[in-house]
């Protein structure tokens, strides 16, 4: 299956989101990311099953989890 990221500003909020994503039953691990590749420069992020990426960003947005671009498989 392919991987996708959702990006976080910090390694802080990307914690709170694998937090947040595990209690919701959502698989992620936390990694870096380089920020280059985001438009607003954010430099960590979730990597989980792209086919999660729909009800991970709505358990993010519910929680109040602010995160930034999702990027593809591939990354």
């Amino acid at each position: 299956m392919r991987k996708c990221i959702v990006t976080t500003k910090s390694q802080t909020l990307a914690r709170k989101a694998e937090r947040s994503l595990s209690r919701a039953g959502i698989g992620s691990r936390v990694m870096s990311v380089d920020p280059a590749l985001t438009e607003r420069g954010c430099g960590w992020g979730v990597e989980l099953f792209c086919s999660d990426v729909s009800a991970a960003e709505a358990v993010l947005r519910r929680d109040r989890i602010y995160f930034g671009v999702t990027l593809g498989g591939g990354v």
